[in-house]
C-alpha cells in the first residue's frame, strides 16, 4: 500500500515538474527563435534598402549613359531591348557590392521571373543565383527559409523602385520595373537554434533524472512516518482489543455462571457479581485512559492556564503516595525548591506528576529507592523522578512513550497497567509546551525528567 502511495506521489511530482520544465524550455526556445528571426529580418530589410539605394545611383549613371548612346544609334524604339541585352546577354552580370558583415546576396528579377542581375560581395556561381531565385519564387512567400547546397538561406522579396532616366540631356523615362530578392545565410543561426534545442533536451533529461532520485529519496522519507503511524495504529487497535477482551471475558463467564444458578440468591452469588464489577471497572479505566489520550493528542481537552505554585503540587502528589511507599518499604528522597510559580494548567500538571510517581512505584525493585527533585533553571523549571530497579535497555528506551508499551511484559498483569500512562504524560507535556524525556541504566535506575517554560 505504501509503495503504491510512494509511486503515485512520484508520478504526480514528476508529471508536474516535467510540464513546468517543458513549458519553461518551450518559452525559452520560442523567444530565442523569434529573436533570431526578427534579427535576420532586420538584416534583410536593411540590406535591401542599402542595395536599392546603391542600385539607384548606379542606374542613374550607367543606364542613363547607355540609354543616350542607344537612342542616338538605334532610335527610341530599340532602347529598352538593347539595354536588356547589355545587362543580361551571355549570362547574369554579377556586381560585387558590400551588403554588410553578413553573408548575403541579392538578385533582380523581371516580371517574368527571369534573373536580370545578381549582387554579392562573395564569390558565388551564377547557377546558384538562378536556383535560389527559383526556390524563392516557387515558395510564393515574401519571407521564408530554404536549404541550398547544404546551407540555410533566408530571403525576403520586395518590389524595387522603378528605374527611370534622370539625366539632364533626356526627359524622364521608365526603363524597367524589377523585383528584388535579398538572401541571407542563416546556417549559423539554425545551428545555434539546434544546439540550444539539444542543450535544453539534454539538460531537461539530466535534470528529470536527478529530480526522480531526489524525489524518490524524499518520498521514502515522507512515507516513513506515515508507515510508522499506520503500524502504530494497527498495533494500537490490536492492543486495545486484547486489553478489552480480558474484562469482557470475565463479565461473560460470570454472567454464564449466574444464569446457570438462577435459583440461588444474590447473596450466595455475590462473588460472581464482584468479578463482573472488577471486569467492568477494568474496562472503564481502559476506556477512560484511551479517551484522555485521544483528547490530549487531538487538542480536544480544554486547557486552563493560571498561575500556581508548582512546589506545592509536587508535595501534594508525594503525600498522596505516602501510604503506598510505606507499604512497599520504599525509601523516598526529595529535593524540592519552594515557591516555584508557573503559568500552566495545574490539573494537567498534577495528572502528569501522578503518572510519573505511579510508574516509578510500579517498576521499582523490592525495598528500592525513589529520588525526586524540583529546581528552577534560568527560564525553565525541571522536575526529575528516579527509581532504582531493573532499568530499561537502550533498545527499549525509545519506545517507553508508545501506547500499550511495557518494558517488562511478564509483569503486565501484576502492575495492573495498560501501558498508556507514559503516553498520556507525553501528550500532556506536549500540550502544555513542555518536554519529557527518559534515561536509564540497566539494573541500576530509570529516570524521567519534565521541563516546563516559566
Amino acid at each position: 500500500m505504501f509503495k503504491k502511495l510512494r509511486n503515485k506521489f512520484l508520478l504526480i511530482n514528476m508529471s508536474v515538474i516535467s510540464l513546468v520544465m517543458l513549458g519553461a524550455f518551450t518559452i525559452i526556445y520560442i523567444m530565442t527563435y523569434n529573436n533570431i528571426q526578427n534579427e535576420n529580418k532586420k538584416k534583410l530589410d536593411a540590406q535591401t534598402e542599402k542595395l536599392v539605394t546603391i542600385q539607384r545611383e548606379i542606374k542613374r549613371k550607367e543606364i542613363g549613359s547607355e540609354l543616350k548612346n542607344n537612342i542616338e544609334e538605334n532610335g527610341p524604339a530599340q532602347s529598352k531591348k538593347e539595354i536588356t541585352n547589355i545587362i543580361g546577354e551571355g549570362g547574369i552580370v554579377t556586381q560585387k557590392i558590400s551588403l554588410g558583415d553578413s553573408v548575403s546576396f541579392s538578385v533582380e528579377v523581371d516580371s517574368n521571373g527571369n534573373v536580370i542581375e545578381g549582387h554579392s560581395f562573395i564569390s558565388m556561381p551564377t547557377e546558384n543565383f538562378k536556383k535560389a531565385t527559383e526556390i524563392a519564387l516557387e515558395n510564393k512567400k515574401n519571407f521564408s527559409t530554404f536549404t541550398l547546397d547544404g546551407k540555410k538561406w533566408q530571403y525576403v522579396i520586395k518590389p524595387s523602385e522603378i528605374i527611370a532616366n534622370q539625366t539632364n540631356e533626356l526627359p524622364p523615362q521608365i526603363i524597367n520595373k524589377v523585383t528584388l530578392i535579398n538572401f541571407l545565410d542563416v546556417t549559423d543561426s539554425h545551428k545555434a537554434l539546434f544546439k540550444l534545442l539539444t542543450t535544453l533536451i539534454s539538460v531537461g533529461l539530466i535534470t528529470l533524472f536527478a529530480i526522480y532520485f531526489i524525489s524518490r529519496y524524499f518520498a521514502n522519507r515522507a512515507i516513513e512516518p506515515i508507515a510508522e503511524a499506520w503500524k502504530k495504529q494497527n498495533q494500537f487497535v490490536a492492543d486495545a482489543s486484547h486489553e478489552l477482551k480480558t474484562p469482557l471475558a470475565i463479565i461473560n463467564v460470570n454472567y454464564d455462571v449466574l444464569m446457570a444458578n438462577k435459583d440461588e440468591t444474590i447473596e450466595n452469588q455475590q462473588k460472581w457479581f464482584n468479578h463482573i464489577k472488577v471486569g467492568s471497572d477494568r474496562m472503564t479505566k481502559l476506556i477512560n485512559s484511551l479517551l484522555t489520550l485521544t483528547k490530549m493528542e487531538e487538542a480536544i481537552d480544554e486547557i486552563e492556564i493560571k498561575l500556581f505554585d508548582l512546589s506545592i503540587e509536587v508535595n501534594e502528589v508525594m503525600m498522596s503516595m505516602e501510604t503506598v511507599l510505606k507499604n512497599k518499604e520504599i525509601t523516598l528522597n526529595h529535593s524540592i525548591e519552594s515557591n516555584i510559580m508557573v503559568e500552566s494548567d495545574p490539573d494537567k500538571i498534577k495528572q502528569l506528576l501522578t503518572i510519573l510517581f505511579d510508574n516509578a512505584v510500579k517498576y521499582i525493585n523490592e525495598r528500592g529507592q525513589i529520588d525526586v527533585s524540583l529546581k528552577k533553571l534560568k527560564r525553565q523549571v525541571k522536575f526529575t523522578i528516579r527509581n532504582s530497579g531493573k532499568g530499561i535497555t537502550s533498545e527499549e528506551l525509545p519506545k517507553v512513550f508508545d501506547r500499550f508499551y511495557r518494558s517488562d511484559p511478564s509483569r503486565a498483569h501484576k502492575t495492573e497497567g495498560y501501558g498508556l500512562g507514559l503516553s498520556i504524560a507525553q501528550s500532556i507535556s506536549n500540550r502544555l509546551g513542555g518536554a519529557i524525556s527518559a534515561t536509564s541504566v540497566e539494573n541500576e535506575y530509570t529516570e524521567f525528567s519534565f521541563l516546563l517554560e516559566l
